[in-house]
C-alpha cells in the first residue's frame, strides 16, 4: 500500500512538473512574440499574444500551432511614404507555422 502511494505521488509530481514546464514555455514564447511584433510594427504597448492548444511544447517542437490570437490597441504599418494606423486590432490565426521561438 505504501509503495503504491509513493508511485502515485511521484506520478502526480512529475505530471505537475510537465504541466508547469508547458505553461512556462507558453508564457516565454507569448512574451517573445509580443516583443517581436511590437518592434516590427511599432506597437506601444506590445500586443497581447496567446497560443491555444495543449500541450504547447509538442506544438513548438512540430513548428505548427493550432491557434494564435493577437490583439493590440493600435498597429502602425509603414507603407512606403505613408503610414497606416489600425486601432483595436484582433487577429485569430489558425494552423500557424514558421514562428521562431527561443529554445526552451
Amino acid at each position: 500500500m505504501r509503495r503504491a502511494l509513493a508511485v502515485v505521488v511521484s506520478l502526480l509530481v512529475i505530471a505537475g512538473l510537465l504541466v508547469g514546464a508547458d505553461r512556462g514555455a507558453v508564457w516565454l514564447v507569448e512574451r517573445q512574440q509580443a516583443e517581436q511584433i511590437a518592434a516590427d510594427f511599432r506597437v506601444t504597448p506590445p500586443p497581447r499574444v496567446s497560443f491555444a492548444g495543449v500541450p504547447f511544447l509538442t506544438q513548438l517542437a512540430a513548428g505548427r500551432f493550432e491557434r494564435v490570437d493577437v490583439s493590440a490597441a493600435e498597429f502602425t504599418v509603414p507603407d512606403g511614404e505613408r503610414t497606416l494606423t489600425l486601432r483595436r486590432v484582433e487577429l485569430a490565426l489558425t494552423d500557424v507555422r514558421g514562428i521562431e521561438a527561443p529554445v526552451v
